[in-house]
């Protein structure tokens, strides 16, 4: 019987928790990209076409391997920016009853652009996590619905800042 000798290097990162995991989808990714596709590339050459086959099907897997990691981060990214929307749109709430109380009409303007710009972030931010799941089930139609509300909702931000940025730019005095 012959022996089949493997040579094989894997990077090793040592650091914080975000690190190993960029370091593990990076992995993933060479693996499903590079490496299990070279390897069937060589089975082929040689004549064994069921290694070539399960070769790419391993490729195949490592691939799912990176994007649930991708998509698990994408989760969690949307549940701190989630976080970070509510605490600002409470300080925005409360900064615009105070505008109120001033009977300034342009804070009272410029504060309710702001609310609605974050309220257009968190709806946003609420699209691509319903988006994740089905992208995590290769359900592109319904992932699409939501990752274009999404967007929508992200135009809506863009023109709410727009319109915050008019009213700096009309009032310096009142903005410095």
């Amino acid at each position: 019987m012959e022996a089949l000798t493997i040579e094989a290097e894997a990077p090793l990162v040592l650091g914080t928790t975000a690190d190993n995991l960029i370091a593990a989808i990076a992995g993933e990714h060479y693996e499903y990209s590079e490496m299990y596709p070279e390897f069937a590339d060589v089975a082929e050459e040689e004549g064994l076409e069921d290694i070539a086959v399960r070769l790419r099907a391993i490729g195949r897997a490592e691939e799912h391997h990176a994007n649930k990691f991708q998509f698990d981060e994408a989760l969690e990214d949307c549940s701190n920016a989630t976080n970070e929307f509510n605490a600002a749109k409470s300080s925005a709430d409360q900064a615009l009853t105070y505008a109120k109380d001033s009977n300034d009409n342009v804070f009272v303007t410029y504060i309710g652009y702001l609310v609605n710009e974050i309220d257009a972030k968190l709806n946003a931010t609420s699209e691509l996590q319903l988006a994740i799941p089905y992208m995590q089930q290769n359900d592109t139609t319904n992932a699409n619905v939501h990752r274009n509300l999404a967007n929508n909702y992200m135009d809506q931000a863009v023109d709410y800042k727009a319109k915050k940025d008019a009213i700096t730019s009309q009032n310096p005095s009142k903005f410095k």
